[in-house]
């Protein structure tokens, strides 16, 4: 009987605690059909390498809905609409930061090192609340005043796009 008080307070606590994890939604005011990931490379160091997510959306009822966030790959991502030939979908583009150093000057005498830049603080990253397969994305979207989460399955790879880098002759 002691023990009965000491976990019903533990279930409680469990059941009221608040939880990290977004919840989905099953049902989606639009529908996204064949969603595509499409890695690119600029060919050097310099230009860059990412990827860019497209989601063909097809809205089902005229509600006014505002796309906010699309989380996909351990990344949050910031949608925008495009036009291409005559398909309107959400575009989400995706750009690897570059692990370029600056040049640091090394001296015996510490004066000649003055102009030398710290290193960079250290930014806290966002926490990813999802746990998604690599074919899988959650999209944030403003629906009736609320934000809504719902996700996506089926993202296919599409071949990477590889810019040459420029010759300097």
């Amino acid at each position: 009987m002691k023990y009965t008080f000491s976990i019903m307070v533990v279930i409680l606590f469990g059941m009221s605690a608040c939880s990290s994890q977004k919840k989905l939604v099953e049902q989606a005011p639009f529908s996204v059909e064949k969603p595509t990931c499409t890695p690119f490379d600029g060919g050097v160091e310099a230009s860059g390498s990412g990827f860019i997510l497209q989601l063909p959306i097809s809205m089902q009822t005229d509600d006014d809905i505002t796309f906010e966030k699309v989380f996909f790959r351990g990344h949050i991502l910031d949608p925008e609409w495009v036009t291409e030939d005559g398909k309107r979908f959400l575009q989400c583009r995706y750009l690897r930061k570059s692990m370029e150093k600056p040049d640091i000057i090394m001296h015996d005498d510490p004066m000649m090192e003055v102009g030398n830049q710290p290193p960079g603080a250290i930014i806290e990253k966002e926490e990813f609340p999802f746990e998604l397969k690599p074919e899988e994305a959650v999209i944030a979207y403003q629906h009736k005043g609320k934000t809504v989460y719902t996700k996506i399955i089926g993202i296919k790879d599409k071949s990477p796009l590889i810019f040459p880098g420029r010759q300097n002759n």
